[in-house]
């Protein structure tokens, strides 16, 4: 049975604000306030079904059967009470009491009590089992938190009752809303947990560190912790004080929301990334072509790193040539990691210049992040430097080049500067997130161990690179020989003189630089020791050594990049296009973010006529760089060699919109008006890229435009100024041997203008200047010269020599101008079944070498045998619709095959192509004369 002393009621508690003050200043005012009291609460007691139990002084203690009975009571009295003078605060509670003698007795009662003084004055405080029982009740609170409570054992939430029309909003602002989430606890767990946090991601990026694991670990271990910080807010706010609570429907939603909203944020954020080991296991082949595991690092966490030059802003002018040779110590200190790519401006100097800006300092953000994407470097830095009482003060700032975000800024102070270099590349590495564990194991000797310690040497080197880089290679010289005089030690310095020596033709004293930088090969990185001994045995003829070098280069380290690159590039001599491409697909594996090897295979198997392969590349390349110029511009060059000239120019042109003021861009644009027989066009594009040429680079690269453009037209002596304007241009930029072997394989320019004493007035000279083995490369000159004048015997005697050149420089690939040259001779001597087998000879080893179709058809044509005569004169026409040479051979080819008609278009399209060519061009002549006979004879 129900036990009639006890019952389960709402217990109101109120208070007059201020009584006892009133009392004491009026006492009769402060008796009637109290009778105004009755008179307004107790009939409202009444109406809301409740018993007034007693008055306690100027309080009273009411009873309620239900929680909403109670709290719509309160409301209801404080709106009556609204601009009365009595102001009253209310405080209720639900719970067990109990009866005796009219009055009422339990925790209940005395909870109550305790929660009236927390209320404002006009306001009313309920506790949070009311709450509970309010439900969703049309009524507005807000937490003052938990609270201690005078003979409660545990605290309790007490929530403030909004009262419209009484109720100030103020009371629910931030700072009401600090004020409750303090008395939580929430502040003081959350920033716990944030320290703890913090201590948890260091303790998981010093294992990852030590262990080489994925840097990735890291942030996902940050992510995770940050993510969850709401699941820590809300458990903190409910149960902020220990106490044991049953769940809020607020955590019930809100916990698993943040949990499978952390899972979703940590899937999209890592989806794809590596989250395993930073090295992974790849198989190579060695030299005897057998599989080999090894361990390297992947290619998300190699550092690419482009280096600035760095600005001197001090007022000792004497310095300045520091500016051009820090970015260089940095580069080739950090290139002792063979996981790290560093790329200095140096190296692109002539971009810098056609950009505006010449000496490369002081560069602008924007400039130095659009170079690093243009080379695919993930980083880029720059830097200042002072001195001050003889100290050294370097300024390093650090750039992510995806959004251009400055990673870090340091200060390095000292006297030595190679002391700083090597403080400098340090934190560079640490600052691109390269692991501890790997900075602390990797090889990493002082500056002035593996260069030179020397300043003045170091002085003499800048300077001379400086020189070099505007073609002064006398002055080049001298300063690179003082460098080596200050530092005789100086073993990198040995190998620029010896590279310097080599390009001006002085062979001899090239070999001693080098015999020294051998001599002091131990004193710089292991990878450039390779290089030195690769130099060294090419030029003292001996190739297979280079080529055991490099072999055993790639087999001790099959991880580095270089040595894959270099093989590559000897297969490429030795024309062995499918070794290439095998290297660089290596390269690919090792690091797949080196996507410049993505056109350059796509190259190399179009020299293969893999079309569909070659297509593949470039595409994958444009699919990484969709606003890079670079990738239509590679699949504009793919369509122009299989001569699909639309889908060329509509690839260039979309190159063009990327990069209008690009040379090779606009030069391709007009070269393409030209195979489609807009001659006046494409003179306007050769011209206007002339106007848009703003370095020696970009004039020579456009006047060797104009050159070809002037050949096709058959104005040979205008081809040769251009091409002389461009040799000249060339002096500026490229090594004098390099000068003169250009002029050697376009001597047939010279004969062709008349101008055979001239270019052989230069190729008697050169024969006597060049030291052995340079000298021999001037055979290839005599050749091509006397196979234009169609001296067969002459010729012949050239050859010889000219095999003799690529045995001693390891480059097979020139002798397919070698079966070129036999192909001619035998044609000079009527053996036309032996001039077709060294043409077959030469397609093989150049199968895209389409103008030499011309040069078949006609020996086809002389045997008579006019199917395999049209089969090679339509693929040359194909690929050179335009070009006079080819038209005139197919007027003669269909003139003899009794095809008159078509004879007759061919030859008049020979004819305009050559209207303006000069008197005395040989072919010009020709066609017009044949032209005039056809038309005679029809």
């Amino acid at each position: 049975m129900p036990n009639k002393n006890h019952k389960l009621a709402a217990i109101v508690f109120t208070d007059i604000v201020g009584y006892t003050r009133q009392m004491e200043e009026d006492e009769q005012r402060t008796m009637q306030l109290l009778q105004k009291q009755r008179e307004i609460i107790f009939p409202l007691v009444k109406e809301y079904e409740g018993e007034v139990i007693k008055e306690i002084g100027d309080g009273l203690m009411m009873m309620f059967n239900s929680s909403v009975d109670a709290v719509r009571f309160a409301i209801k009295m404080q709106q009556a009470l609204n601009g009365e003078e009595l102001t009253i605060r209310a405080g209720i509670h639900m719970g067990d009491v109990i009866f005796k003698d009219g009055d009422i007795f339990g925790s209940a009662v005395n909870t109550a009590a305790r929660i009236e003084p927390l209320a404002e004055p006009n306001g009313i405080c309920i506790s949070e089992n009311v709450k509970q029982q309010l439900g969703n009740k049309d009524i507005r609170m807000i937490s003052q938190g938990r609270k201690e409570l005078k003979g409660v054992n545990r605290p309790i939430e007490i929530f403030e009752v909004f009262i419209e029309g009484v109720s100030q909003e103020r009371k629910i602002t931030a700072a009401t809303v600090i004020k409750d989430i303090w008395g939580r606890y929430v502040i003081q767990i959350a920033a716990g947990y944030l320290i703890a946090a913090w201590i948890i991601k260091m303790a998981v990026s010093s294992i990852v560190d030590k262990n080489f694991f994925s840097p990735h670990i890291v942030e996902l271990t940050w992510i995770i912790l940050i993510s969850l910080m709401p699941t820590v807010i809300i458990i903190s706010y409910f149960h902020g004080k220990r106490e044991r609570n049953k769940w809020h429907k607020a955590e019930l939603i809100g916990l698993p929301a943040n949990i499978l909203l952390s899972i979703l944020l940590v899937f999209f954020m890592f989806n794809g990334e590596d989250l395993g080991a930073a090295t992974e296991a790849i198989t190579v082949k060695n030299e005897k072509g057998d599989n080999v595991e090894r361990y390297v690092v992947k290619s998300e966490f190699r550092k690419k790193v482009c280096i600035y030059n760095f600005t001197n802003i001090s007022n000792d002018t004497t310095l300045d040539w520091q500016q051009y040779m820090v970015a260089p110590l940095i580069e080739y200190d950090l290139s002792q990691d063979i996981f790290i790519r560093p790329k200095s401006a140096i190296k692109f100097s002539q971009k810098l210049s056609g950009a505006g800006f010449p000496d490369g300092l002081d560069l602008p953000v924007s400039i130095m992040k659009k170079f690093a994407r243009y080379y695919h470097l993930g980083f880029f830095m720059s830097g200042t430097f002072d001195i001050t009482d003889g100290q050294f003060i370097f300024k390093t700032k650090l750039y992510e080049t995806k959004n251009g975000k400055l990673i870090s800024e340091r200060v390095f102070e000292g006297a030595n500067l190679f002391v700083i270099i090597d403080d400098i590349t340090v934190k560079v590495k640490e600052d691109m997130g390269v692991p501890m564990a790997h900075i602390e194991e990797v090889v990493d000797l002082p500056i002035d161990e593996i260069f030179t310690n020397s300043t003045v040497s170091l002085e003499h080197f800048s300077l001379a690179e400086r020189e070099l880089m505007f073609g002064n290679y006398e002055s080049a010289t001298k300063h690179y020989e003082s460098a080596i005089e200050e530092d005789p030690g100086f073993a990198f310095g040995y190998v620029s003189l010896a590279q310097t020596y080599l390009n001006s033709n002085q062979v001899e004293k090239g070999r001693n630089a080098l015999g020294k930088a051998m001599q002091y090969i131990d004193k710089v990185p292991e990878r450039l020791q390779f290089r030195i001994k690769i130099i060294n045995f090419i030029i003292n003829a001996e190739p297979e050594k280079a080529m055991s070098v490099i072999k055993m280069w790639v087999e001790l380290y099959p991880e580095d990049i270089e040595g894959h690159k270099t093989l590559a590039q000897r297969h490429l001599n030795s024309n062995n296009i499918e070794g290439a491409i095998a290297e660089y697909k290596t390269i690919l594996r090792l690091d797949p973010e080196q996507y410049d090897y993505l056109p350059k295979i796509g190259k190399l198997y179009q020299e293969l006529e893999n079309q569909d392969s070659a297509l593949r590349y470039f595409h994958l390349y444009a699919k990484e760089f969709p606003k890079d110029y670079k990738s239509y511009y590679n699949i504009g060059e793919y369509y122009e060699k299989i001569a699909d000239f639309e889908n060329a120019k509509k690839y260039y042109e979309k190159a063009y919109v990327l990069e209008p003021s690009n040379v090779n861009v606009s030069s391709k644009l007009a070269k393409i008006e030209f195979d489609q027989g807009n001659f006046e066009s494409a003179f306007e594009g050769y011209n206007k890229v002339l106007g848009i040429s703003k370095t020696a680079k970009d004039s020579a690269e456009a006047f060797s435009y104009l050159s070809s453009y002037f050949q096709a037209k058959g104005q040979m002596v205008k081809s040769v100024e251009a091409f002389e304007k461009t040799q000249a241009l060339r002096k500026k930029f490229m090594a004098p041997i390099q000068i003169i072997f250009n002029r050697c394989f376009m001597v047939s320019k010279y004969i062709e203008a008349n101008e055979t004493e001239k270019i052989f007035g230069f190729l008697d000279k050169s024969a006597k200047e060049l030291n052995p083995p340079l000298d021999g490369v001037i055979s290839f000159g005599y050749l091509f010269a006397y196979l234009e004048l169609e001296d067969d015997k002459n010729a012949e005697k050239q050859i010889p020599i000219a095999v003799e050149v690529t045995k001693v420089f390891g480059e097979s690939k020139l002798l397919a101008n070698i079966d070129f040259a036999w192909a001619r001779i035998y044609e000079m001597r009527e053996d036309f079944d032996k001039s077709i087998e060294y043409y077959d000879l030469f397609f093989e080893s150049l199968p895209t070498a389409h103008w030499v179709r011309n040069d078949v058809c006609r020996v086809y044509r002389k045997m008579e045998d006019y199917d395999k005569a049209e089969k090679n004169i339509l693929i040359a026409l194909k690929h050179a619709p335009y070009s006079g040479v080819r038209n005139y051979e197919a007027s003669l080819l269909y003139y003899e095959m009794g095809e008159k008609d078509k004879a007759f278009e061919y030859l008049k399209t020979a004819n305009e192509i050559w209207k303006d060519a000069d008197p005395g061009y040989k072919e010009a002549n020709e066609a017009k004369a044949k032209l005039a006979e056809m038309e005679m004879g029809s």
